[in-house]
């Protein structure tokens, strides 16, 4: 068992000088130099893993402006096969310039276990459901570049190693 934070990235923006251009990948960690804030490489936003916990990112993608349309993009949970992270705390943040993020946890299993793999970016709506199916639960919403859920002392959410997450992102 592990109790465990979970900070994510994600990367959808566009603004007028950044019309065209590629999204850069983001990466996680600490001390860097040449992205923002610190951020190794050229990464446009990045987050320190924290002390109890993990970083999961998405690659992202430009979405031009003007251009009403949201990915949902498949991650997994880090870890070894005896893994469980009891999760109390998501920190959330995005590029400039993005909508929101959403982020559903799949049930082994379902429908949209059996639509989904790693690494995985497609168009949907209505958090990913379409067209992915049942079995998504979402953990983490975010409107701001930068958000975090704290629950209450004794609630998180329990989560296995490998389980799958979906970004939904606009």
């Amino acid at each position: 068992m592990a109790l465990a934070v979970v900070s994510l990235v994600a990367a959808c923006a566009d603004d007028s000088s950044s019309k065209g251009a590629p999204a850069s990948p983001n990466v996680a960690g600490g001390a860097g130099s040449g992205g923002a804030a610190g951020c190794p490489g050229s990464a446009t936003v990045c987050i320190d893993a924290p002390a109890r916990g993990f970083v999961v990112e998405s690659v992202g993608t430009t979405i031009q402006a003007g251009q009403d349309v949201q990915y949902c993009e498949v991650v997994a949970l880090p870890g070894t096969a005896s893994d469980t992270y009891y999760v109390s705390r998501i920190d959330g943040r995005m590029t400039p310039y993005s909508h929101h993020l959403n982020v559903m946890a799949v049930a082994p299993g379902s429908a949209a276990d059996r639509a989904t793999t790693v690494g995985q970016r497609v168009e949907c709506a209505n958090n990913g459901r379409v067209p992915l199916g049942s079995g998504l639960r979402q953990i983490f919403g975010a409107v701001s570049p930068e958000a975090s859920l704290e629950l209450p002392e004794g609630v998180g959410h329990r989560l296995q190693v490998g389980t799958k997450l979906v970004f939904n992102y606009h």
